[in-house]
């Protein structure tokens, strides 16, 4: 009877020890999460470029198509995802901005959760538990908590990117969902065909031919069909947006390397990519073959395309949960050769996190110090977009360069004046591309005048030393200087310089 209470008695003080190490992870999992909604909930703005989704979306639900202008067929998005879900929340009777901070937060949470998963299966079985600062560190990244309340896609596609990597590395070809998610990912980025790309040549090498030919056939059965109706209802095989921002030049893929470079050695990027790197000599190498191959092939990508015109390194948030789970993973495996320690493991550990804690600090101030120019920003375009509504008939045509609100707010026709969602600007060549702001080098100025817009809005006035080819080459028109007056606005929330029409003015020289 001695023997069998001391016996139960020592499985209850085991059960008793284990209980902390099953504990903390959820602990710290759920600091994390806490963390990750904190900072998008203080961090809420929404961008410009948000509210071209939430047109389309709009004119979805008012029955007038997937278009941006009634009438015209133009594929100005680069999320079909992000517009569906949009228009789910307008069809609810939603606010759609609210809306969709709410989703980018809900994707911020997923991508936390998610990311301790996968740093999990990289991990080794008795270091595994460490895989949860994995999540701690994608939930303290000041740009994911940036990107997550803007009404963009950008960490939505974070999320499913990580849960295709998740799924592959424990599942490889067995996997039934995985081929979902993957074809989901390929319509909220078109970076998701190039995660679809690897994953399957990945199951092709590991996996017999006919498991492998269900498994793409499965992620083909959704894609395909999707692919087809773009085609037939766009007319082009790559979004407009592709079109308006990619060109090919040696210019673009030094602006590319300039913006990987400020991603490196800005923040916490030296930490991620310096870790990953690292990961393969403890051996991580072999599981996470397709997880390395991706990041190689995105980067590239991003470099090839010429990196983004915005802040905060918004292109590569997308791997930033698979850096920290490699980055961590690689930590925990190199503990394990070196020590059986616990007290060692902790340590490191704790000194990883106070060195991105440091790390993010520059990056964290930054994004406070743009927050109140953001937000005013934001206050001022609805603003402008009211202003257009009140002063044109449904009939008339507004050109400008903030075409997402201007069009969601004011329900008129808007000219796009660097293409993002204009066909003939989009696919017109521009003379230096590359080496001026991403997304914004394209303009065809008589091609604008010859739509004759009632306004042309350029909230900083057109001038020589504009910024934009854009507004600089509309100044220089002669027609624009004949038939155009500039007026002043002022809305609640600021002052801008507009341009309307000159009534009797005809186009003849």
């Amino acid at each position: 009877m001695r023997e069998s209470d001391e016996r139960g008695a020592g499985e209850a003080h085991k059960t008793g020890a284990a209980a902390p190490l099953r504990l903390w992870p959820v602990a710290v999992c759920l600091l994390a999460v806490a963390a990750v909604v904190a900072q998008s909930l203080y961090l809420r703005w929404t961008l410009d470029d948000a509210y071209i989704a939430f047109a389309y979306a709009q004119n979805w639900v008012l029955g007038n198509g997937l278009v941006f202008n009634v009438g015209e067929r133009v594929e100005g998005y680069t999320s079909f995802s992000w517009v569906a879900l949009s228009a789910l929340g307008l069809r609810l009777k939603a606010d759609v901005v609210p809306w969709s901070m709410g989703l980018g937060i809900l994707a911020a949470v997923g991508t936390v959760l998610v990311t301790w998963r996968l740093a999990g299966e990289l991990m080794p079985r008795e270091k595994r538990n460490g895989a949860v600062l994995g999540a701690l560190l994608v939930a303290s990244y000041p740009a994911v908590g940036w990107w997550a309340p803007s009404g963009m896609e950008t960490v939505l596609f974070a999320l499913l990117a990580t849960l295709v990597l998740w799924r592959h590395v424990r599942d490889g070809a067995g996997s039934t969902f995985t081929p979902i998610w993957l074809a989901l990912a390929s319509m909220t980025r078109p970076e998701g065909c190039l995660l679809a790309a690897v994953v399957c040549a990945d199951v092709f090498r590991t996996a017999r031919w006919p498991v492998a030919v269900r498994y793409a056939a499965r992620f083909l059965a959704i894609f395909l069909p999707y692919c087809a109706w773009r085609l037939w209802y766009y007319g082009h095989p790559f979004p407009n947006t592709f079109y308006a921002k990619v060109g090919y030049t040696p210019d673009q893929v030094l602006r590319g390397l300039v913006y990987l470079k400020d991603f490196v050695t800005s923040g916490n990027g030296a930490i991620l990519v310096g870790g990953a790197l690292m990961a393969p000599v403890t051996g991580i190498g072999r599981r996470a073959a397709a997880v390395y191959v991706f990041i190689v092939a995105y980067f590239g990508y991003i470099v090839l395309v010429g990196g983004d015109y915005f802040l905060f390194h918004r292109f590569f948030v997308a791997v930033v949960p698979t850096l920290a789970a490699l980055t961590i993973a690689g930590i925990g495996r190199g503990v394990a050769r070196l020590t059986s320690s616990n007290r060692i493991a902790g340590a490191t550990f704790l000194l990883v996190l106070l060195l991105w804690a440091a790390a993010g600090l520059s990056l964290w101030r930054m994004e406070r110090s743009f927050l109140p120019g953001m937000r005013s920003g934001n206050a001022l375009t609805r603003g402008v977009a009211a202003f257009a509504r009140e002063h044109t008939r449904k009939d008339e045509s507004i050109a400008t360069i903030i075409v997402g609100p201007m069009k969601f707010y004011s329900g008129r026709t808007v000219i796009d004046m660097v293409g993002m969602t204009d066909e003939h600007i989009a696919h017109r060549p521009a003379p230096g591309f590359g080496s001026g702001w991403a997304g914004h080098e394209r303009y065809d100025s008589r091609y604008v005048l010859g739509r004759r817009p009632r306004y042309i809005i350029v909230i900083g006035g057109v001038n020589p030393g504009a910024p934009l080819m854009a507004v600089r080459d509309m100044g220089a028109q002669p027609l624009f200087r004949k038939c155009y007056a500039q007026e002043k606005g002022t809305p609640e929330a600021g002052v801008f310089f507009f341009f309307r029409r000159i009534d009797g003015c005809t186009d003849a020289r």
